[in-house]
């Protein structure tokens, strides 16, 4: 076999070996962003909600049925606690 023919196979290996490598790093990049923006959005619905929690009346609290003192204790909760 031809020694430059023997090079380019062996480059063209190792050229398709290195662009594998990089789409499974991105692939990952991507799902560990997607972990991480899907974490960002429940952080904002949890301070969001626990906003509305505490700005509610004693009426509106009955109807859900939690009492003055749970609907503080869970709006006082930070963002990153469930």
């Amino acid at each position: 076999m031809n020694k430059s023919i023997v090079l380019h196979q062996t480059n063209h290996l190792i050229g398709v070996s290195l662009v594998v490598r990089i789409q499974q790093r991105f692939a990952l990049w991507r799902q560990e962003w997607r972990h991480v923006s899907a974490l960002i959005l429940l952080w904002q619905r949890r301070a969001r909600t626990r906003r509305q929690l505490r700005a509610m009346n004693d009426h509106l609290l009955k109807d859900i049925g939690l009492s003055r003192y749970e609907a503080e204790a869970e709006g006082r909760k930070h963002f990153w606690r469930s």
